[in-house]
């Protein structure tokens, strides 16, 4: 009985030794910290291209057609984001990708980034890249590829970044608007085709002196609706266009562009 004790506890040593082994024997993967300019890098929302293509054409609803008929599905979430060393951390494959938390210390020449959510269906992180040029302040939105380390710019009509972009239920496209910080009636509304690998191209868009818009929805993936204001937010109208259709018209005019 002893012999086997003594056999059995010499067993345990050797299968606790070997484990203890193999746990220092793997080495530590250490993943590669990278830089947001190493990264692929894509633009997209160019004025010019815009101008090549037809227009939106608005029709007026009412405001319960608006409420009844709009879409929530896919929309950008607060998906919580590490931090460290005032840098916010994300983990892309194999690679780290570290970018500068915006503060009050920004400086010309330096990029700070603000953290606005992420896209599940489109499985991108979205971002405000502040920036300082000639004393003036200057910020894009970037949205960041979870999956494949790329970042795409969509190009802002003026100073600031358009506001957060909207996608379609079956992620077909990617609408987007922005409000001059000058001209508080002047809107522009654009309309990105989503690629099946996920880049976008320019496919409509819509631009007013005459208003300033609220809020972006769809009704369903062939329909936009937009909320303006004339009067500074006293009162509201709504709008809806189907995406396939176009106005062809030169100009960004159309029949909602003024007080109806």
């Amino acid at each position: 009985m002893r012999n086997i004790a003594q056999i059995l506890m010499a067993s345990t040593i050797l299968v606790c030794c070997t484990k203890e082994q193999k746990v220092i024997s793997e080495p530590i993967v250490q993943k590669e910290i990278v830089d947001v300019k190493k990264l692929k890098h894509f633009e997209v929302g160019f004025e010019e291209k815009f101008e090549t293509l037809p227009l939106l054409d608005f029709t007026e609803i009412t405001k319960n057609e608006y409420d009844n008929l709009k879409s929530i599905a896919h929309p950008i979430t607060s998906l919580p984001l590490p931090s460290r060393n005032g840098n916010y951390i994300l983990e892309i494959n194999d690679k780290i990708l570290q970018l500068k938390k915006l503060s009050n210390t920004l400086k010309e020449g330096e990029t700070q980034y603000d953290y606005l959510g992420f896209y599940p269906s489109l499985h991108m992180y979205a971002f405000s890249a502040n920036s300082i040029a000639d004393y003036l302040g200057f910020s894009e939105l970037n949205l960041i590829n979870a999956t494949n380390p790329s970042v795409c710019s969509i190009v802002s009509p003026g100073d600031n970044k358009v506001e957060n972009p909207v996608v379609s239920p079956n992620t077909k496209y990617l609408a987007y608007c922005y409000n001059d910080m000058y001209d508080k009636n002047k809107s522009f509304l654009g309309i990105l085709k989503i690629n099946s690998d996920k880049t976008f191209t320019e496919y409509r868009s819509f631009s007013s002196d005459n208003f300033n818009t609220k809020d972006v929805v769809w009704f369903g993936d062939n329909y936009i609706g937009i909320k303006v204001t004339y009067d500074d937010s006293k009162t509201f109208k709504y709008y809806k266009a189907n995406v396939s259709l176009s106005n062809n018209k030169s100009s960004n005019l159309s029949g909602i562009d003024g007080n109806l």
